[in-house]
């Protein structure tokens, strides 16, 4: 049994006073809003590539009932989108709860791409005619790539029967009741990676974590009391829950950055935004765009072989055109900067972002200029999140390339992603991608060429991978890391900054 240790952190003052500010919630979009958004994306998705049985299955509704009463209990990616503006499960921001989190929600659902990819985002407000910052807080690509990742802990609240790995016994693991501000309650389980969660259906019982649970080893009859983490396989009822409620969260940061209020990190839990006051309004004029008008697909997958990173950025620039109405990054700008890929620059100076028109800065926020914001940024974040859709399709095999396609698509069966952060400290994520199955060395070396670590030296299945890479017992300085795969060798540089 794990019981939970009550230690109160001592409340500082900035503490207080957000938590008193934050009187009500930041929603981009409002719930329903995200759900639509989910069910076109997938409707376009359908109609460029036909039925995909076992997503359509788990789209979920537009009703409110598809929200579910708390996280991982329904396997829909409506529950997700709807959710992911009830409850933090990555960062456990809240308003008060135990830990002393004093913030909205949603207060990761920003990002400014022009700030860097990891930038932790700080908040203007100005409540009593003061202004000052708050913060800082993660942004939203830093979340959605951690829903993509795994390793961060999600709190399962039912009790559910599972298979340990290292000898086949059933474990029963069922949460204890904690009283509800508790940000924590239920068993803490982690998944590696969403793609490889969905295929193998592993996941590690974190029993090194603190918390309010027990596991019951069925076959020996005993209870497990042995804190060190346990490799456990789930069922797909289980599996089902937790990937399309978490690829449902991601839907809602990609949707989330159609709003130019989350583009300029605009916090608007205190002062109302304009936009996202009449997009979803009741006269819900978000209805006028969907899969039916909305556009093509947007493929991800470029030549940079970063398809995440590819639709956050350029739905995050186009809606960044646009200003908004909070007191910190109001005016929009059409700068690209911050980290963005080739493909993602070209793709962006090929539609004229400065066409775009108003509002840009101190414009009103008439009924023409709301409309002009929505008629650029809503099909754009259906496509995306279609995009997204397909993504998740391609990569566990939902969707079969045809052979055309993979004539088109032979360069880039084999690609070295950019590692992220970088420059970074101390640790990574490099991301790659292998077209046949076989033998993969991932290898980092120093400026001179000399062996610093090998990262990967096993045989692979085709598709996409990532490794962490920790180089907390490195100097800082410039390294090369190479992946060597059949007769594919690419090499990239990532800077380590103590």
């Amino acid at each position: 049994m794990k019981r939970w240790i009550n230690v109160a952190a001592p409340c500082t003052g900035i503490a207080l006073l957000a938590m008193s500010l934050a009187v009500q919630e930041s929603h981009a979009h409002a719930q329903h809003v995200h759900q639509y958004i989910v069910k076109e994306a997938y409707e376009l998705l359908r109609t460029q590539h036909g039925d995909i049985p076992e997503m359509q299955n788990h789209v979920g509704g537009l009703e409110q009932s598809y929200a579910g009463a708390y996280a991982w209990q329904l396997p829909y990616l409506t529950t997700g989108a709807w959710r992911e503006d009830v409850e933090d499960p990555i960062f456990g921001y809240r308003i008060n709860n135990l830990l002393n989190n004093y913030s909205l929600v949603s207060i990761s659902h920003f990002w400014d791409a022009d700030q860097g990819d990891l930038n932790s985002n700080l908040f203007r407000v100005n409540p009593i005619g003061i202004p000052f910052d708050i913060g800082p807080y993660e942004n939203s690509y830093d979340k959605l790539m951690r829903y993509a990742s795994g390793g961060w802990i999600l709190w399962y609240q039912d009790t559910i029967i599972v298979q340990q790995e290292s000898n086949g016994h059933y474990l029963l693991l069922s949460s204890a009741s904690v009283p509800d501000p508790f940000p924590f309650r239920g068993v803490p389980l982690a998944y590696d990676r969403l793609v490889n969660f969905y295929q193998n259906h592993r996941m590690t019982l974190r029993a090194d974590v603190l918390g309010a649970y027990v596991v019951f080893d069925i076959n020996d009859q005993t209870f497990i009391t042995d804190q060190t983490p346990i490799s456990i396989v789930v069922f797909s009822e289980v599996r089902d829950r937790i990937v399309w409620e978490a690829l449902g969260r991601m839907c809602h940061l990609l949707g989330d950055l159609s709003v130019p209020a989350h583009s300029r990190r605009d916090e608007h839990g205190l002062d109302a935004d304009s936009y996202e006051n009449w997009i979803g309004g009741s006269g819900q004029p978000y209805t006028v765009w969907n899969a039916a008008n909305a556009g093509p697909v947007v493929d991800p997958y470029t030549s940079d072989n970063d398809p995440l990173h590819y639709l956050m950025y350029t739905l995050q620039q186009q809606t960044n055109h646009f200003g908004s109405n909070g007191p910190y990054e109001s005016c929009g700008n059409d700068a690209l900067g911050g980290a963005g890929r080739p493909a993602e620059i070209a793709f962006l100076q090929s539609i004229g972002l400065s066409s775009y028109g108003l509002p840009v800065c101190g414009d009103p926020f008439s009924t023409p200029n709301l409309e002009n914001i929505r008629d650029h940024t809503f099909p754009a974040a259906i496509r995306a999140t279609a995009g997204l859709l397909y993504w998740f399709a391609r990569e566990v095999g939902l969707i079969t390339v045809g052979v055309a396609e993979r004539q088109a698509d032979a360069p880039e069966r084999y690609a070295l992603g950019q590692n992220y952060p970088n420059p970074f400290n101390p640790a990574t994520n490099i991301g790659f991608r292998i077209g046949d199955f076989g033998l993969v060395r991932l290898t980092v070396y120093d400026l001179l060429g000399r062996e610093v670590v090998v990262l990967v030296n096993e045989r692979m299945d085709a598709g996409a991978h990532e490794v962490r890479f920790n180089a907390s017992e490195l100097s800082s300085g410039v390294y090369f890391y190479t992946l060597q795969a059949g007769d594919f060798v690419q090499t990239r540089k990532l800077v380590m900054v103590r």
